[in-house]
């Protein structure tokens, strides 16, 4: 592996928050069975702090974690105006055990194989030991994203199992049957389009020095895995009513192993888009206009684009500025500096773009590495002469 390579993944896992929690409280076995305390603040607290205000929030779980029995990767919640809608134990996933996919990743297939068995096995059986009465529940619908949950009431909680075979294992926690069987939100399945189509333009924050943003899209943090394509999917599904995670979309791409050499990005996205009642656009470059009309009707878009550490450092560098100095402003690039930005060839990546100024001809965009690499800026002459397709989801 060359040394640029494994510079880059070392900026990522750097950056990336670890699915693997640090050693403090364990996860309590009551959350499994118990909505009440769900709402108690000592274990919304355990979550990290938040913003209330905020329309959805996710965050990892600040400790150990183990349920039914078995080790977990870790745990995730999501809240939505300030109360907790469900949470996701992850017990094994390919993309993070393999991370990165490197050179002999092939020889670990099958210890990874069998743990997924054992690991699913395990559960599973739990799962039943503890009173629930599992049944099969289609989930996805179509072709890429259709997949089985395996669904059970235990105590008060709803609980659906996933085992995506060769991919990971996963139990979400719900507070009702509705929320465990359907991955579109119920405003989304009862509202009206022109309803909805005010509702997600009011969602766009207008400030007095000319951005238009659409803050909070939650943070489902890649981690040190290959998917920032499916992360940035998965934040922006989220934001538009799809209540899907990272490690679906990762499945019915097809990212093997860590490895995404053959996956079906393009696809995945048009499903995805489908699965929540959208349309998924794609245009072959980021076009200014485009970008804002999707922005003002509260679409983020996502450009998968050339990366380099030098431009991430420039970014990362003007953000801290720009939070210190909002006067401040990102120069045009000359022709010297253009030849510098990463081309065919470089790293690829995926971004979210979650906001513009027109006046300061930038765009607004968020990685899905961490709470700390939200709202960067980028002139929108370097997004287009880096970025090579852009999705733009949409109301049908």
């Amino acid at each position: 592996m060359s040394v640029r390579r494994r510079d880059f993944l070392a900026t990522l896992a750097a950056l990336a928050f670890p699915l693997r929690a640090a050693e403090t409280v364990p996860f309590p076995a009551e959350a499994l069975t118990s909505i009440a305390l769900w709402d108690d603040p000592k274990f919304i607290e355990r979550w990290g702090a938040f913003d209330a205000k905020q329309r959805i929030v996710c965050r990892n779980w600040q400790g150990r974690c183990e349920a039914l029995g078995t080790k977990a990767q870790g745990a995730s919640a999501f809240f939505e105006e300030g109360r907790l809608r469900s949470i996701s134990i992850l017990f094994l996933d390919a993309g993070a055990w393999f991370g990165f996919a490197q050179a002999g990743a092939s020889a670990r297939v099958p210890e990874f194989l069998s743990l997924h068995r054992q690991t699913s096995a395990n559960v599973e059986s739990a799962l039943t030991a503890a009173g629930g009465k599992l049944r099969d529940v289609p989930l996805g619908g179509r072709q890429l994203l259709k997949h089985t949950g395996r669904v059970a009431r235990v105590g008060d909680v709803w609980a659906r199992l996933v085992v995506w075979p060769e991919y990971f294992v996963k139990l979400s926690l719900f507070r009702d049957e509705d929320a465990a069987t359907q991955l579109l939100a119920p405003y989304r399945r009862t509202q009206k389009r022109d309803d909805q189509v005010r509702a997600f333009a009011a969602l766009v924050e207008k400030s007095p020095n000319g951005d238009q943003i659409l803050r909070g899209i939650p943070m489902l943090q890649q981690g040190d895995r290959a998917y920032c394509g499916m992360s940035a999917l998965a934040m922006t599904m989220q934001h538009l009513g799809l209540r899907i995670e990272t490690e679906e979309l990762a499945a019915a791409a097809g990212i093997r192993f860590g490895s995404t050499q053959e996956a079906k990005t393009r696809e995945t996205y048009d499903d995805a888009a489908t699965v929540g009642a959208m349309r998924m656009d794609r245009m072959q470059k980021p076009e200014w206009a485009r970008i804002r009309a999707s922005i003002s009707a509260g679409m983020p878009v996502v450009v998968f684009r050339r990366w380099s550490q030098e431009r991430d450092f420039v970014h990362t560098q003007f953000a801290r500025r720009f939070a210190q100095d909002p006067a401040a402003v990102l120069p045009r690039a000359g022709m010297e500096e253009r030849k510098l930005w990463p081309q065919r060839g470089g790293f690829a990546h995926a971004s979210i773009v979650n906001g513009f100024n027109a006046a300061r001809g930038e765009v607004i965009f968020t990685e899905s590495w961490s709470e700390q690499a939200r709202d960067r800026r980028m002139r929108f002459e370097e997004l287009e002469g880096t970025g090579y397709m852009a999705c733009h989801p949409r109301l049908p």
